[in-house]
Parts: C-alpha cells; structure tokens; sequence
C-alpha cells in the first residue's frame, strides 16, 4: 500500500473521524468547504486514511484485540488469564469491554469510507472512471467492516452517511437482514468497479470483492452464487494473477510485500508501530525470543480438542500452527507452558522482529485456498463430491503435506467414494487446519450449526448468545443499546 500521505491528510482525518480530533464536535464541520475541488492527490490519501485503522499498530483490531478473541473463540483455544478464559469458554458476557478499542476504530474505517463516498458523489470535475475505481475501494472497505460486524454483534447501527456532529453518535440499531443487504450491495459496486490488478499490495481488487462476495454467500447459505463466483476466480486465476503458493514459509514470510496466494491481506511491516501485535499475544513466557522481543502468551492450544487431537504429523500446517518445543541456542528445549494446555500458537511468528509491535507477517483476510475450499464445499452442497470439488481441496491438502500441487497422491488426497455428507465434514476439517488463528473458524462454526456439538466436545459451554455483547463504550454513547 502506498504511504505517501500528505499533510492534508491529517487535518482531512480530523474532520472525517468520529472518535478523532475533539474539535470536530466542538466547531462547525469544514469539510465540503475545504475540499470542494477534489484532485487525484487528495483522493489517493483519503484512500490511504480508509484502510489506515484496519492496520493501525495498537488500533486494537486484527493486528490485536480482534485477532485475540478470534483466536480465543476457536473451540481448541484456552487463555492462561481469568477474563480472557471466559471468552475462550464463550462467556461473552463476562467481558463487555472486550472490543471497547476495536470498535470505534473499525467504525472510524466505515466513517472514512462514507465521507469519501459523499465527496465523490458531490464532485463535478474529476474523471468519472476515477471517481468509479475509488468508489469501489471505498465500497470494498465499508462492507468488509459491516461484513465483520455483522457475523459477531448481529444488529449493529447501520451508518452510511456522513457523520456530521454529535447528535449522529445515536443510530438505532439496523435488522441483520438490513445489513447484509448493504453488504452485497456495496460488495456488487466494488466488484463492478474495482480493477483486476493493483501495483500497491493490500489494496482492494476485483478478484478481492468476488471472494468476498463467495464468502457473504457462503454465510448465507446462498450455495449457487457462491459457487459461481468461486468457479469464476478459479477458472481466470491467470488474469487476476492468482495461484496457491507451495511453501507455507513463504506464504507466511514476514518481509514478502506480496505473493500470488494473496487476494486481500492486512499489510504489516517489521517497523515499530507498523506491525502486527499477534505474535507477542501467542508467544511463550518461557522463551520468548522464539516469537518475539516481548511474550505476553495470552493463549496456547488444547491440542485433545478433536480438531487437534488426531492432526496427522506430516501435515506441515501442524508445526506452523502449534508447538510445544523450540531450538534455542542449537539446543531443542521443551516450551514450559504458562496456563492449561499443551501447545502454543504460532502462525503470525517473526523472530527477527524488533519490537512486540512490529512482526512483519501479514493478515490474510482472503487467499486463493479461500476461494478453492469455498468452491469445494459448495460444489458438493449443490452437485455432491465431484471430481472438480475433489480437485479443488486436493490442491490445499498437496500443499499441506509437501508434494505437488497439480498431481494426483493418493496418500495425501481424500479417499475417493465420500457421500455428500462424509465430503462436508472433511471440508470443514481442512478449513479448521487451513484458517487456524485467520479468524475464519468462529464463523464456520455458526454458519454451519457444528458449534452446537463441537464446543462441549472441546469440553466447554455452550454461549447464551451466538453474538457478542456491545462494547461498553457504544452503549454509553448511543440511547439506542442499553
């Protein structure tokens, strides 16, 4: 992503910012007087300012707060710490603050996104196929927000205007139905608008809101479009310029800017204050260097839950995953565990990062293994176990286990003759090992309905509520939430 941000956009973001510059809620708003002739240069750092929050080091969302309890909420996860372990034992309630500094900033992206759709809407002087690409950023950005809202507080305040001063602050709350709708409807614009390709990593592509949309249809169990919008990507995967990577190494390197793998990933660099805040979450206490400058070990793996309890050893996914040892010094050294369990976690790993706040390793938010495990399980929903679906999840499971991607193995493959039944079931496992810690597995355990057998299997309790409580920060500010 480009970072040539300018100094108008400070004093922009100021105006633009709900919970921003205190001045904006004392003074009458400048913000259509100032930038009432819109350029290029101003839109390219309005853009910027959108996608800003999303990886804003310490912004409290997927680099941190939001990661963690996506993380705490997989059903093989435990904390060490009392509060954290009541969400990991899906006590939302206990924990109201939980997204207190998620959710203002992940509102603060939406309010970027609507003051841009709003000046671009106003603007007469700008190239019209200009103002539509940015557009479709803009769109991509506010309905992958709402998309995240959405699946975990259910009915959320629904704002898609403008914020123009403090009386805005009290939005009722909008119908789960309502909101989807949005959804699609800005993640349609954005597949009409967006390009193919972008030069600038970690920005929002055509191929980028077609996943997504699979993804918004997958949730909502509408199977045949999300099937053709998957058998589409597959089927063009050169012109998008997509491809599943063979190293998982590199797929996860902390210095790679890109790679054909990734369709929409959360950029961090290995910076202080530019990074992602993950790795020091799952590092262990005992020895810290192996993951990071500083260990807080929030969380390990319970590796008797059953998605964990049989993973077969040569599934390189597993090491990636979860680890009990590490080489220290030349030496391998058994890892002393700091709460109840056996594993810790290690996906977001950089151990040549500086400082707790700077791994280098991105976010995924949509790869390619995405879009081939979406088509395999849909395809199978519609037309049961094809040989496309087959070939589909077969390609993710090769790449797991080392061997060729393209070639048929049938010790790594899925055994042939699976009934629709036994073939969903397996998909469902490959995305628990493909997507562990991605934040994906709390929402397939809900669209799927297996949270209701899985999570006491992991021997823990069933929630009060598939949605998470407010923060308590939006229930003081708006009369709607009590």
């Amino acid at each position: 992503m480009r970072l040539n941000k300018t100094i108008i956009l400070v004093s922009i973001m100021c105006l633009f910012t709900f919970n921003g510059c205190n001045t904006f809620l004392e003074e009458e708003p400048q913000t259509l007087v100032s930038l009432e002739e819109l350029d290029e240069n101003i839109v390219e750092s309005l853009l910027v300012g959108m996608y800003e929050p999303l990886t804003r080091s310490r912004g409290r969302l997927w680099e941190s707060h939001w990661g963690r309890a996506l993380i705490l909420v997989e059903e093989h996860a435990v904390s060490r710490l009392r509060e954290k372990n009541d969400v990991a034992n899906y006590h939302f309630e206990s924990d109201p603050y939980l997204f207190s500094a998620g959710w203002p900033t992940i509102y603060e992206s939406i309010s970027r996104a609507n003051s841009l759709l709003k000046l671009l809407n106003d603007d007469q002087n700008l190239d019209e196929n200009y103002k539509n690409e940015a557009r479709g950023e803009a769109c991509f950005i506010r309905a992958l927000d709402y998309f995240q809202l959405v699946r975990i507080f259910g009915e959320v305040p629904l704002r898609i205007e403008p914020v123009t001063g403090p009386d805005d602050a009290n939005l009722a709350l909008s119908s789960i139905e309502d909101v989807y709708s949005q959804i699609i409807l800005d993640m349609t614009e954005a597949v009409n608008y967006l390009p193919v390709k972008t030069d600038d990593p970690g920005r929002a592509t055509k191929g980028a809101a077609k996943t997504a949309l699979a993804d918004i249809f997958l949730t909502l169990k509408r199977y045949s479009e999300a099937r053709e919008l998957a058998k589409e990507i597959i089927e063009n995967k050169n012109t998008y310029g997509y491809g599943i990577l063979t190293s998982l190494d590199e797929l996860y390197s902390p210095t790679s800017p890109t790679n054909e793998e990734d369709i929409f990933s959360l950029k961090f660099s290995r910076y202080v204050g530019q990074g992602s805040f993950l790795a020091a979450y799952g590092a262990p206490l005992s020895h810290p260097e192996v993951a990071a400058v500083r260990a807080f070990e929030d969380y390990g793996a319970n590796t008797n839950a059953p998605l964990l309890k049989n993973w077969n050893d040569n599934d390189l996914r597993k090491a990636l995953n979860i680890y009990n040892t590490a080489t220290i010094n030349g030496q391998l050294v058994d890892i002393e565990m700091a709460g109840d369990y056996t594993h810790v976690y290690g996906k977001h790993r950089d151990p040549g990062q500086p400082e707790e706040t700077a791994s280098g390793v991105d976010y995924y938010l949509y790869r390619y293994a995405d879009v081939l495990l979406i088509f395999a399980e849909t395809e199978n929903l519609i037309n049961g176990p094809t040989t496309e679906a087959y070939d589909a999840v077969n390609k993710v499971r090769r790449r797991a286990y080392g061997v060729d991607v393209n070639t048929v193995n049938m010790e790594v493959d899925l055994p042939l003759g699976l009934s629709r039944e036994e073939f969903d079931e397996l998909i469902f496992r490959e995305r628990g090992y493909e997507f562990m810690n991605e934040g994906k597995r709390w929402f397939d355990l809900k669209r799927t309905g297996r949270w209701a057998t899985i999570i006491p299997e992991a021997g823990k309790d069933l929630p009060k509520s598939l949605y998470w409580p407010f923060p308590g920060n939006e229930i003081l500010h708006n009369d709607y939430i009590d």
